[in-house]
């Protein structure tokens, strides 16, 4: 059992837990699933695995959903643990299949490909033979999603133009992913008081964005303080931060929102869900803490 399959295992366990939906699907037509705790008029939304290599941030999201579990939570808690499941599968398995006659046939024999459009399955084996895809930040159409969102799209230092690719390609148009359509969509529905994006690695996080408003400027202070004594990691300031989502939220919809980076610089991506443990110690009770400061 691959790290992939570890994950549905969780995401299994997890809707016959607790409460549930789906908020929309992947490009590739999977569930997006967003699970629900505590109660309250005020609430918070955690999202992992917007980076494809990134999903030790879906492991350590799963156990801080059980772990909250056993708690009373004044304020209501949303979880969407794989918001890039494609990616993510892509990430794990796509390595394993280059060399195998299953890769020539790729739509009727590999379970995760079997519904795409040829013109799907023609991006991912580009991708599967131009890169190390082990190393994909995308979802599956070579899109990264953390630079698709509507707030100064393409006006970053990094962002690619040209075609689908490893990591920083644009899209065609801003917020136009099925997954930041659905995670804007359930955005706007709830409007969160604070939105925690987990990505990895580093032990920072990040805060900011230009032109934002003096009242989340006023709660970022207030917030930053708290996840940075909660969990020791760093706070930095992102002023020219560019087309990700904390980004929309903050200048879309003047939501304080931050980009956690999960796990030791040391590690090497994608980093194995083996760390999750002592990566979910240091952040276990960041939102216990935030939650007291919300009620």
């Amino acid at each position: 059992m691959d790290d992939f399959d570890r994950l549905l295992e969780r995401e299994r366990d997890a809707l016959s837990t607790y409460r549930h939906f789906s908020i929309g699907k992947t490009e590739w037509g999977q569930e997006i699933y967003c699970f629900a705790l505590g109660e309250g008029k005020r609430s918070i939304l955690l999202q992992g695995a917007m980076h494809a290599r990134e999903y030790i941030s879906s492991f350590v999201l799963f156990d801080l959903m059980e772990y909250l579990s056993h708690f009373y939570l004044p304020v209501k808690v949303y979880f969407i643990p794989i918001i890039n499941k494609d990616g993510v599968a892509l990430c794990i398995k796509g390595n394993k299949l280059k060399n195998t006659k299953k890769y020539q046939k790729m739509q009727k024999n590999i379970n995760f490909f079997k519904k795409l459009s040829e013109n799907d399955i023609k991006i991912a084996k580009n991708l599967l033979n131009r890169y190390d895809v082990s190393l994909l930040k995308s979802n599956g159409k070579g899109v990264d999603l953390n630079v698709n969102f509507d707030c100064d799209w393409g006006g970053g230092k990094h962002n690619f133009f040209a075609f689908p690719s490893l990591e920083n390609y644009i899209g065609r148009a801003p917020c136009k992913a099925m997954e930041n359509k659905s995670l804007i969509s359930f955005t706007k529905k709830i409007m969160p008081s604070v939105t925690l994006s987990f990505h990895s690695k580093g032990e920072v996080f990040y805060y900011g964005y230009m032109g934002e408003s003096r009242e989340v400027r006023k709660k970022n202070k207030i917030y930053r303080h708290i996840i940075h004594k909660s969990t020791g990691y760093k706070a930095v300031y992102t002023k020219r931060s560019t087309g990700g989502y904390k980004d929309w939220c903050v200048m879309s919809l003047s939501i304080p929102a931050f980009t956690i980076e999960l796990g030791e610089d040391s590690l090497s991506h994608p980093i194995s869900s083996h760390h999750c443990h002592e990566i979910f110690a240091k952040v276990k009770s960041l939102v216990l803490d935030l939650s007291k400061e919300l009620v």
